[in-house]
């Protein structure tokens, strides 16, 4: 059997001194990939805990809007009897009734904080649970959607500030026969550039994901509310007190309409 020099002198090989190096800028980015993680779960739960705010405030409102404008309508079409004023009676109605299902849909349980404010701990463990079960970390398809299920609980667990069941998500991974992992040096350079890749396009698809965020009509509402609350205003009050107005008028248009004599042909 050959001597293997550079082992039996301590010298490490090309592929260990490259396998090494891998390992470090690998190491690198599952750190930077759980920190974006989270400032993704903690943006996409602060829009969650704000949509929720902002439909205690307007929903209501929006759905009585729609609903006498649904029946203005349909007075209007069962004066003029056209297919068109009808057509319009229809979408107005369809409009208003899933105004109303949005307006009574309740918030899922544990969400009904109208504010989202994660704790110094409740970030630190999920940073770990991300840097632990990421979907991007596996190679492996069928793993990697097994950890894309735990990962999905671990989001919801974050949103709802539930420290326990990141804890038991964790626990029961270090547990697991994922954990487990086998060596080679060869198998160990491809396995971590493959999974370096894995790493790098999940970041730019974060990326993606944050500024669609950024870029929605919600999110800037939320800045507009969240300046106005600086300056000492209540923004969505004002937006309910302008709708209030908006239905009162409604109100008026339909009364006067159902007051009004027939038409006659």
């Amino acid at each position: 059997m050959p001597i293997d020099i550079e082992k039996t002198a301590g010298i490490k090989t090309p592929e260990e001194i490259e396998l090494e190096r891998k390992y470090q800028e690998y190491a690198r980015l599952e750190t930077e990939l759980a920190n974006r993680e989270l400032e993704l779960a903690t943006l996409k739960a602060t829009m969650m805990a704000f949509e929720r705010r902002y439909m205690t405030a307007m929903g209501r409102r929006f759905a009585e809007f729609d609903r006498i404008n649904a029946e203005i309508a349909e007075l209007l079409a069962d004066r003029q009897g056209d297919p068109p004023a009808r057509e319009q009676a229809q979408q107005a109605r369809a409009k208003a009734n899933e105004t109303e299902r949005l307006a009574s849909q309740p918030s899922p349980a544990g969400e009904s904080a109208e504010t989202f404010m994660p704790s110094s701990d409740l970030k630190k463990l999920y940073r770990l649970v991300a840097r632990k079960i990421h979907p991007d970390l596996a190679i492996d398809p069928e793993e990697r959607a097994h950890r894309h299920e735990w990962m999905a609980t671990a989001n919801t667990a974050f949103a709802s500030a539930d420290l326990e069941t990141l804890r038991s998500i964790l626990e029961e991974w270090e547990t697991s026969p994922e954990m487990v992992e086998g060596t080679g040096a060869g198998a160990d350079l491809i396995r971590i550039i493959r999974k370096t890749a894995q790493v790098q396009r999940r970041l730019e698809a974060i990326a993606g994901e944050y500024e669609a965020v950024k870029a929605s009509d919600l999110y800037r509402l939320q800045h507009k509310v969240k300046d106005a609350e600086m300056a000492g205003l209540d923004f969505l009050a004002r937006m309910a007190q302008a709708m209030d107005r908006k239905i009162q008028a409604a109100r008026v248009r339909r009364q006067a309409l159902q007051d009004r004599e027939p038409d006659h042909v």
